[in-house]
């Protein structure tokens, strides 16, 4: 296999380090099949800088890219999109690596931002000329903020095939006074800026082409819209990766702080003579998945009372020994009401826990996935102990 020879950089927290040339064996990942839109138009024209969103909203859109594949993709070398927030002072830094030779970087500093981008194969790249020089005029009306950008080695500056650039003072996405070749996408910027349209649709025919797996579209929106991550926007986007094994990522993409309340448990002390149908260990292990759940073990009433608010409301045999219950805002409740151990002896209390548990949570998780639309009111799952057996009852309400 042929040796090639690059510049290393190591993107971490804190600031910027560069390596010299080495020499290594080229990255493999998969086959390319990226060129995710048709191709249009012939070079960066004035329509596809227009698409572009502007400065601040770049910014945003590359750190949900970054984020995205930091959640599909747990090691960074196989990552497309990468973000660093704290890539020198004052600037952060996105990039796309594809493993094959593509690649761009956007600068983000207080004068604007600057991107550019290379294209291995196409009709621009130093590597399709004997003398392997940048193609004229790509980077001759770069203003004077960015110059420093040019002289980056970890950009690769060499490699160049499109450059453009935005100042906070300019209306519009710049791109230098360039005479193209008369065929498509000579500089490769139309495949490689059609992730840019903010579109999450976009990342997810990437993504899924790329990693082979069906991805929810919800999710991405999600991610697109910065919300803070949680379990389950993260189970939904890749189910073997846990939450807290992004905050390091979550820290240097800048993105919104995570969120995991997990389960918030209240209980009262009861005399020896009562029970509740479970003890706090086992529900604390059983429910610790389900997100910002709250329990309550007699604080809200040692009894089951009905919500004034319901109408059909079931007949007991018995008593009601537990309810959960998901509000319309998919705000998520366990309640555990007191029990006499004479009333409630120890063979229902283990029938509960090993049989009746995994059925309440099960429900939970079904509520709690329904799209809000979907929960007109408030859903409630009643427990209820004849003296003989467990009977569920479900009961809804406005």
């Amino acid at each position: 296999m042929a040796k090639i020879i690059t510049t290393v950089m190591v993107v971490g927290a804190g600031r910027r380090c560069k390596l010299g040339p080495v020499v290594k064996e080229p990255m493999i990942l998969r086959p390319c099949k990226l060129r995710i839109t048709t191709i249009h138009t012939t070079m960066v024209l004035k329509t596809r800088l227009a698409a572009l969103p502007d400065i601040e909203d770049l910014r945003r859109l590359t750190q949900s890219l970054a984020m995205l594949d930091a959640i599909k993709s747990p090691e960074w070398e196989y990552r497309y999109y990468s973000f660093n927030s704290k890539w020198d002072e004052g600037e952060m830094m996105a990039s796309m690596r594809n493993g094959s030779g593509d690649e761009y970087f956007i600068l983000f500093d207080s004068h604007g931002a600057i991107m550019k981008g290379f294209d291995h194969e196409s009709s621009m790249s130093p590597w399709s000329t004997e003398e392997e020089k940048l193609w004229l005029g790509i980077f001759d009306d770069v203003p004077p903020e960015f110059q420093s950008f040019l002289s980056e080695p970890a950009f690769s500056i060499p490699e160049t095939t499109f450059c453009i650039w935005r100042r906070y003072i300019d209306p519009s996405w710049q791109v230098g006074r360039i005479n193209y070749p008369d065929e498509d996408d000579p500089d490769g910027s139309e495949y490689m800026l059609s992730i840019l349209d903010g579109q999450p649709s976009t990342y997810k025919e990437f993504a899924e082409s790329y990693y082979e797996k069906s991805l929810d579209l919800e999710a991405i929106e999600q991610i697109y819209r910065h919300e803070p991550l949680t379990n389950k926007i993260v189970a939904r986007l890749n189910d073997g990766i846990a939450l807290e094994s992004l905050i390091t990522d979550v820290e240097q993409i800048a993105y919104p702080k995570l969120i995991n309340r997990g389960m918030r448990f209240r209980t009262i002390k009861l005399p020896n003579s009562e029970r509740f149908a479970c003890s706090a260990r086992k529900l604390k292990a059983a429910f610790s998945d389900v997100e910002n759940l709250e329990v309550y073990c007699g604080v809200l009433g040692k009894s089951f009372a009905f919500d004034s608010r319901s109408k059909k409301r079931p007949r007991f045999q018995g008593m009601v020994v537990a309810q959960a219950q998901v509000s319309r805002d998919l705000a998520s409740f366990l309640i555990l009401y007191v029990l006499s151990r004479e009333d409630y002896p120890k063979i229902a209390a283990d029938e509960f826990c090993d049989s009746i548990i995994p059925e309440i949570h099960e429900w939970l998780n079904c509520q709690l996935a329904k799209p809000k639309p979907a929960i007109l009111g408030v859903e409630s799952l009643l427990i209820e102990w004849t003296g003989r057996e467990h009977i569920k009852h479900v009961m809804r309400f406005l």
